[in-house]
């Protein structure tokens, strides 16, 4: 199965200010390419959402989980195209790291959604991801 989330994230939380919070962390385990998409996210939030974001992560149901912010979200119109190669709304963004985070979960068989969370910011949906839970 996969590797244990908790380990990829204690660099981020080492190197960035950040409140983070995840449904038991240590309990989940999902393979490399779940952690690259969720890592994406997560340095998206970081990027996009400001000094004082909080980032939440976790299990809406089986093989789906959520990534969600409370920075200032994304438009209804720039949901649209965010997930196009090329698309940023950063002066110095490149446009690539959500349109590779798509193409990867396209790639396993696996939907990607975005929306509003419920603080305000952004949340993606991950479907049809194998997420394992450890005893």
């Amino acid at each position: 199965m996969g590797d244990d989330l908790s380990k990829f994230f204690e660099p981020l939380f080492l190197s960035f200010q950040f409140f983070f919070t995840f449904v038991s962390l240590s309990d989940i385990s999902v393979d490399r390419e779940a952690i690259f998409a969720i890592v994406s996210f997560v340095w998206n939030a970081i990027e996009h959402g400001g000094d004082d974001v909080t980032v939440r992560i976790g299990i809406i149901e089986p093989n789906q989980l959520f990534i969600a912010d409370d920075g200032s979200g994304i438009s209804t119109e720039a949901r649209e195209k965010v997930f196009s190669r090329g698309y940023s709304t950063a002066t110095d963004g490149t446009g690539l790291g959500l349109s590779i985070v798509e193409t990867i979960c396209e790639a396993h068989g696996w939907t990607v959604t975005v929306t509003s969370s419920e603080h305000g910011g952004a949340r993606f949906e991950i479907t049809a991801i194998d997420i394992g839970q450890k005893n």
